[in-house]
């Protein structure tokens, strides 16, 4: 409607945090909307929080939209994004999907609203797709963990851009330290400390109020002095069928552990996420200029040094990976590259 006033940027994040719209922070009104939907699908709707497919920017929100379809329905709360498609291949440069979701929220209770006026561009995008649900896990992170970020704040925390992603290089080391570096320490550590702030986060279960099936029903038939055997195989049944189901994937801790990750990544490496595209391209362009890396250097004057005394004694290096990397400097040298008569053993060796 030409009428709807649309909100971008601080804006729509105070209107995504007020009463008027859904209140998805508490994660039992999440799962509500989650009550259908299998582990593969909740994982892949976590993939496009996690791995980029939402970008702040590209959100518009609205709660004045009117229906013409529906006079009995008050003011829609209308969320207005783009998404990136869940598979990423060849043809699917820059492509998005348009998305729309629209809530009837009265009295603390949201519906979401079916289509046509809830859709995404997508193939399935009548029904419930995993760009309109991850949206949904996007607004708990928005509302809850996050809830007192402000747009550039929270724009620090969100992974960049997939598509953006998709056009920088990438240093393998960056992305996949090695074991024995210290940059796989420390991802070690922030995943454990994040894990450790979640836990503490994570709300006690009231064990006193906890009652099988099965208690109830023996409670119930003891009553009056009898048994229903009926019924106790029943409920044996019903447990031995939700015995061999997995679990399905608690979708609110999952994101409160990650909320807490990035927050930790950010505080150490003053970047939220690894794969963050201004420190790819700084790192891509240092390691295109070795001249001005001290370590090139290092290992620069220990290959001339090899070669010199390999000269002098008309004997030949052995060739090997582990000669020209940093780890060689540190564990065989000790740091220093004046330290080389340990090289005669390496010599000719094979």
């Amino acid at each position: 409607e030409e009428t709807a006033v649309w909100y971008t940027g601080e804006d729509a994040l105070r209107e995504l945090r007020s009463d008027r719209c859904p209140p998805l922070d508490d994660p039992s009104i999440l799962e509500s909307f989650f009550e259908e939907q299998h582990n593969s699908k909740r994982e892949r709707c976590l993939s496009h929080v996690k791995d980029g497919s939402y970008d702040l920017k590209d959100i518009k929100v609205t709660n004045n939209l009117k229906s013409t379809l529906m006079d009995d329905i008050e003011d829609i709360f209308v969320i207005s994004f783009l998404c990136a498609p869940s598979q990423k291949g060849l043809g699917s440069d820059e492509k998005v999907y348009s998305v729309r979701l629209a809530f009837h929220v009265k009295d603390g209770k949201a519906a979401l609203l079916p289509f046509p006026y809830s859709i995404c561009e997508c193939a399935v995008g009548i029904c419930s797709c995993a760009h309109k649900l991850g949206m949904l896990l996007l607004l708990h992170i928005i509302r809850g963990p996050f809830q007192t970020l402000n747009y550039d704040d929270l724009t620090k925390r969100m992974p960049p851009n997939i598509h953006a992603v998709a056009k920088q290089c990438h240093l393998v080391k960056q992305v996949y330290p090695a074991l024995d570096s210290p940059e796989h320490e420390q991802d070690l550590a922030i995943k454990a400390e994040a894990a450790a702030a979640a836990a503490e986060e994570a709300p006690e279960e009231d064990e006193t109020n906890t009652t099988t099936l099965s208690q109830t029903g023996r409670a119930a038939n003891n009553m009056d002095g009898t048994i229903d055997d009926g019924l106790n195989l029943e409920n044996t049944n019903t447990e031995q069928i939700s015995a061999g189901k997995k679990d399905l994937l608690d979708l609110s801790a999952n994101l409160c552990k990650w909320c807490n990750e990035t927050d930790c990544r950010l505080f150490v490496c003053n970047v939220a996420h690894k794969v963050d595209v201004e420190a790819s391209q700084h790192a891509c362009e240092e390691a295109a200029n070795p001249e001005n890396n001290i370590n090139w250097k290092r290992r620069r004057d220990i290959r001339m040094m090899r070669l010199l005394r390999s000269t002098e004694s008309n004997k030949l290096p052995r060739t090997g990976l582990s000669w020209f990397c940093d780890d060689y400097v540190n564990r065989r040298l000790g740091g220093n590259i004046d330290d080389i008569d340990n090289l005669n053993q390496y010599m000719n060796t094979d």
